[in-house]
């Protein structure tokens, strides 16, 4: 895993909700999936909470199991790559075009 620090947790934070409607997981879902309630995932997507090192942790295995065990979430994949993977990769102009594409993709998943 890539070296973690507050910018990469915060990336991770900011885009939870999208990514997690990609995969098709409801909040409940994903708490389970990292063994925590449905109302920390809501307070981390709504920067209630701040994400935690652990929950980072927790969340990026999750993902990255998800993605190696269902090859054919090609959406999933590609939203971690490109959202939390590639971050500065792209302009200001191409992120936000990436951003609304994915949050498009990611309301119509759930």
């Amino acid at each position: 895993m890539e070296q973690t620090n507050g910018h990469t947790i915060s990336l991770l934070q900011e885009n939870l909700s999208v990514i997690r409607k990609v995969a098709g997981w409801t909040t409940e879902d994903m708490g389970n999936r990292i063994g925590v309630t449905k109302q920390t995932i809501s307070n981390i997507e709504n920067k209630k909470t701040k994400l935690t090192l652990t929950q980072y942790i927790a969340i990026r295995a999750v993902l990255d199991y998800e993605i190696q065990s269902n090859p054919e979430n090609v959406a999933l994949a590609q939203a971690v790559d490109v959202l939390l993977n590639k971050d500065g990769e792209f302009s200001d102009e191409e992120e936000k075009k990436i951003t609304d594409a994915v949050e498009i993709i990611s309301s119509a998943a759930v």
